[in-house]
């Protein structure tokens, strides 16, 4: 029986009122490894179910363990809309950079069994009035799929206002940090999420690779950054959702795995927007703070080491708009309202095929987030076309425009960027759209058909037709 035929399960979508909290010490870990979840509950137990994350026959998840009385320990909450954790005593909080480490003692470990698929995977923690999740990430690290869809969790990090400071000064609290605002400029893994984590633009897409059999395994932004070698595995690198920051060695893997024939997707908008770096924790696990100064003058680095410091990716002294990458650019805007997206004259045939669309047709409501725009700013690829536009008002009256656009490489590969963080809202569930279904096999379909004829290999059965358990 195939992994996306074996019985669903809706409640995953069960809503947390994180009043039971937790967090696991990695994003990501291989079949066969260990991964160990810290959990604040004031309950002496609760019950840990573990699900995947798929199709399932539209449920769009499976339960695959149940753990009953697991031994519940208290240490700390945090009270929204304050900085600090209350109750805990072994929290780290850095009021300088803004930092909160939960530190917490790990209460579960999971080794991650043979036969299960590589995928987005949730822990959920629930008592008989409490509710709350753990997102982790299950690789596979020898096993070639076509696919290699890399989750956002730098995104996930840098908004995550657990313990009263994200990135951002609009969902910090407490005092100024060294730069002057509330926001932080350090955030750590080691803590819960107060966010939804994944996005629904990450299930969305999640959901729409496997309905649809293709062969994709998963990883995250933390294992680009410390295995680039994991990219030759794949044919396509597929950047899921709302993917903004990114290190040096995330950017360097993937533009070097593109000039030797892998191909790119980014499905989501507002892509590769802001560098960034990881530091270890107080206990020197690598990779679990989360560094992001947004301005040179700041960061501690940048003399020393003025590549890696935590700007735009288009500001100096990095200097590496992140066009040259993805093909497009950050807007700096985004409609109010969702609008119309229409198809190019310049779009080639196989774009649009099976879709019904005819250069010149529109898709309503298809522009709906941070989006992007090909801009003629030197970084640009030569041969790159735009596939289709939005034209919109900003909500400051200015006018703008986003892109999605495609560009070859000159090699065996080629790039595309959906240039808007609504196209995933289009693949999956009651907004989704046939013809933004069609238009996106389209591309996956073509970049995979890129890589047979570059390597002659016959890939991988993909995940929907797998026998469970192989």
């Amino acid at each position: 029986m195939v992994e996306n035929a074996q019985a669903g399960s809706a409640d995953w979508t069960l809503p947390s009122n994180n009043r039971i909290t937790g967090y696991a010490d990695a994003t990501s870990v291989d079949v066969g490894e260990t991964i160990r979840f810290a959990v604040s509950s004031a309950r002496p137990s609760f019950k840990l179910d573990i699900y995947r994350l798929g199709w399932y026959g539209g449920l769009g998840g499976r339960l695959m363990l149940s753990i009953e009385d697991v031994p519940g320990i208290y240490q700390g909450h945090w009270i929204d809309k304050t900085f600090g954790v209350a109750g805990c005593t072994t929290c780290r909080v850095d009021p300088v950079t803004g930092l909160v480490d939960a530190n917490w003692e790990w209460g579960y470990s999971l080794t991650i069994p043979s036969p299960w698929t590589s995928g987005l995977y949730l822990a959920r923690l629930s008592t008989a009035n409490d509710r709350g999740t753990i997102p982790f990430v299950v690789r596979d690290d020898v096993e070639p799929t076509s696919i290699l869809a890399v989750l956002p969790v730098n995104t996930w990090q840098a908004y995550n206002y657990w313990g009263g400071k994200s990135l951002y000064a609009s969902s910090a609290y407490g005092d100024a940090t060294i730069i002057g605002e509330k926001r932080a400029v350090k955030v750590s893994f080691n803590r819960p999420y107060a966010i939804p984590a994944p996005s629904a633009q990450d299930i969305n897409v999640i959901s729409f690779l496997e309905r649809f059999g293709y062969d994709v395994s998963y990883s995250t932004d933390v294992d680009l950054d410390r295995r680039p070698d994991l990219l030759a595995l794949h044919r396509v690198y597929m950047a899921v959702g709302h993917d903004e920051y990114w290190s040096k060695p995330m950017r360097d893997a993937v533009e070097r795995a593109r000039d030797q024939g892998v191909s790119l997707a980014f499905l989501g908008g507002n892509d590769v927007y802001w560098q960034a770096r990881y530091e270890p924790d107080a206990g020197a696990q690598p990779s679990r703070t989360l560094v992001v100064y947004r301005s040179a003058s700041l960061d501690p680095i940048a003399l020393t080491d003025p590549s890696t410091v935590t700007v735009r990716w288009a500001a100096a002294p990095v200097n590496r708009p992140q066009n040259a990458l993805t093909g497009t650019l950050f807007s700096d805007g985004y409609p109010p309202r969702p609008e119309s997206w229409q198809l190019s004259a310049a779009a080639p045939p196989w774009f649009w095929h099976g879709t019904e669309l005819r250069p010149g047709d529109s898709v309503a409501g298809l522009e709906s987030g941070e989006c992007d725009r090909s801009v003629d700013n030197g970084a640009s690829p030569p041969s790159q076309l735009i596939l289709g536009s939005a034209n919109f008002t900003t909500g400051l009256g200015e006018s703008a425009r986003c892109d999605s656009t495609w560009y070859a490489t000159g090699g065996q590969s080629a790039v595309f960027s959906a240039g808007d963080l609504g196209w995933p809202n289009l693949l999956t569930g009651p907004a989704s759209d046939n013809r933004v279904i069609a238009l996106t096999r389209n591309v996956l379909d073509h970049l995979i058909l890129l890589a047979k004829r570059a390597t002659g290999l016959v890939l991988a059965r993909p995940i929907a037709s797998r026998p469970y358990g192989n």
